[in-house]
């Protein structure tokens, strides 16, 4: 069998706002060991994650958030992001041990 390799999450994972106390937006995306991250506003995220390995529109967290207070701005793939979710993704889950 396969084993997955666990990674370190990125020192950022949680952060919403820069050193500085600037908020991070929908379009900031870091690269971190090789691997690209995007931001996520989605306030209900388990370990109040802010950072993603796949995109905004595709967080079914963020979805079903933004489609219960009724947004305008809810992508037309809202059905289909669960199965989107990158597998890197996993590998950056924070244990709550």
């Amino acid at each position: 069998s396969i084993k997955s390799i666990r990674r370190e999450p990125p020192p950022f994972v949680t952060h919403y706002q820069s050193s500085e106390g600037v908020k991070y937006k929908l379009d900031n995306t870091p690269d971190h060991d090789g691997t690209t991250f995007h931001f996520c506003d989605c306030p209900l995220h388990r370990n109040k994650l802010k950072w993603h390995t796949h995109h905004p529109d595709k967080c079914h967290t963020r979805n079903c958030w933004l489609k219960d207070k009724g947004s305008p701005t809810l992508p037309s793939n809202v059905t289909a992001a669960a199965s989107n979710i990158s597998d890197t993704n996993r590998a950056y889950e924070r244990s709550t041990h």
